[in-house]
């Protein structure tokens, strides 16, 4: 009996540990990785995109790391899991070590957050993304609904 039981207690762990991890996946939507702007919260105008893409663009170029940034309405997980998922999931990165980062700009939890990945981990520093960070909400002054200057603070911060 205490065989079954222990049996079906790892079944259930098995099973519950599959739905959690099965809805993060379904959180976060499939886009194409090569667009690098995904604005779901429409915060920004189509040229403001355009503009942006050009800008991430060139700093791949520069740079050698992949480069996105998205914005969200609706998230049922925190900042830092949604973006490092969506990075993840859609398959962003340079290399075999998916160098690159992101800038979440989520409107659910009201907040900002740059995940990393590969060689951008050792570029970009706990400081160095605290005062990108710093520069993005210093960059909307009293208007707090031009997410492109922070988009932009972003970028600057970057280079």
């Amino acid at each position: 009996m205490k065989k079954i039981l222990a049996l079906l207690l790892i079944l259930c762990f098995v099973f519950l540990s599959g739905i959690s991890v099965y809805a993060g996946i379904n959180d976060v939507p499939s886009v194409d990785n090569q667009n690098k702007v995904y604005d779901f919260a429409d915060l920004f105008t189509e040229s403001q995109e355009q503009e942006l893409r050009r800008e991430l663009k060139t700093f791949i170029d520069n740079n050698g790391l992949d480069i996105a940034i998205v914005t969200t309405n609706e998230n049922s997980q925190t900042a830092m899991e949604y973006a490092d998922d969506f990075y993840d999931y859609n398959n962003f990165g340079i290399g075999k070590d998916k160098d690159g980062l992101l800038l979440l700009i989520d409107m659910y939890n009201r907040t900002f957050w740059i995940s990393t990945s590969g060689k951008a981990i050792l570029v970009y520093k706990d400081r160095d993304i605290e005062t990108i960070l710093d520069d993005i909400y210093n960059s909307l002054g009293t208007n707090k609904d031009n997410f492109y200057t922070a988009a932009k603070a972003f970028l600057a911060g970057g280079q």
